[in-house]
């Protein structure tokens, strides 16, 4: 036990340090994903089917355990996770000093890791968590891990259930809400739906994390997304030149946003306010229009485009037209997720 202590405590400093590169992200990833794997005896090569079945909730898709568990591997949107976790929780002891943080956390997985990585470096007279997650073999796997590391006093209560469905008897009484249900565009997954209602477990001036989700939509020429050029100053330094046509902002889903929609939520809308842009005459052959994705996990902590999947543009070939107009895109509620566009 204490050998596995010591190594997820090595493994959670590794990935907070901002002096580790690419590789040592990488590596750090993999060794938390090895070890709670083998902390758990959760193994991806001898699953059950309770490990690989997803399920289809009215707000969307929920990742299979395996699955969810594999996103860890994401070693760049893990690292900014973990350390925007880390920066919340650190926000949360100056905002309400003397207080005990009670950090919600929903979509945990069987692995909880933007949990995990915390309790190495906060004593549980500091913070503890709510898990949540829909699937049992999920908790199931986490219960194994918290005993076996002996972490249980870190843990106030783990909730088998639906997050956008979550409620607690108590009220507002959460200093931090954690919520990681999220692809591109904010598709699929019930992320919006999540955050909408667990927004209202926040205490006054608690901290939503991630503090913003920004949809952008562009004109973009997918061939050359991925070019390299020699920079402005002439050294060997290579540098993206996109080719781009920014046309503007279509959703920043952040606490005060959600806070707002949430009468029209439970009110059953199934839609959120449409955003109209501008799109110019151009070449159809050059430019395709596609929705950007950035997420601020907290303060300086954000994965820009291309640092994870659920940063890659997504592309709406359906809706280029060459003459040029508006386009209204309107973001969808219910079991698929996500913003659907039409020429105006």
């Amino acid at each position: 036990m204490q050998h596995h202590q010591r190594e997820l405590r090595r493994i959670a400093a590794s990935i907070r340090s901002d002096e580790a590169g690419p590789i040592e992200l990488r590596q750090a990833a993999i060794d938390l994903f090895d070890l709670l794997a083998a902390v758990s005896g959760f193994q991806i090569t001898d699953s059950k089917p309770a490990d690989e079945q997803e399920t289809i909730l009215p707000s969307g898709k929920a990742l299979s355990p395996i699955d969810a568990a594999r996103c860890i591997l994401g070693h760049y949107r893990t690292a900014q996770y973990v350390r925007g976790v880390d920066a919340a929780i650190r926000e949360a002891q100056r905002r309400f000093p003397g207080e005990l943080v009670h950090v919600l956390y929903a979509g945990c997985g069987p692995f909880a890791p933007l949990a995990l990585t915390q309790m190495p470096h906060f004593s549980p007279d500091e913070v503890v968590f709510t898990l949540i997650d829909v699937h049992p073999r999920s908790l199931e796997v986490l219960e194994r891990i918290v005993d076996r590391l002996d972490l249980s006093s870190y843990v106030a209560q783990c909730f088998l259930g639906d997050a956008t469905e979550f409620r607690t008897e108590a009220g507002p009484c959460f200093h931090v809400v954690v919520i990681e249900l999220m692809q591109r565009a904010l598709e699929n997954e019930p992320h919006v739906a999540a955050t909408i209602n667990l927004v209202s477990a926040l205490k006054s001036g608690g901290l939503l994390v991630p503090e913003s989700v920004r949809l952008t939509a562009v004109l973009a020429n997918p061939s050359r997304e991925f070019r390299f050029v020699s920079s402005d100053s002439g050294d060997a330094q290579k540098v993206h030149r996109r080719d781009r046509i920014t046309l503007g902002p279509l959703l920043e889903l952040d606490a005060p946003l959600a806070n707002q929609l949430r009468s029209r939520f439970h009110e059953s809308a199934t839609t959120l306010p449409p955003a109209t842009i501008h799109v110019p005459a151009h070449d159809p052959g050059r430019y395709s229009l596609a929705v950007l994705t950035e997420v601020q996990v907290f303060g300086d902590n954000v994965i820009g485009e291309y640092d994870s999947g659920i940063t890659v543009p997504r592309y709406y070939f359906d809706l280029n037209g060459s003459k040029g107009g508006s386009v209204e895109f309107t973001y969808h509620l219910g079991e698929r997720p996500g913003l659907l566009g039409r020429i105006m």
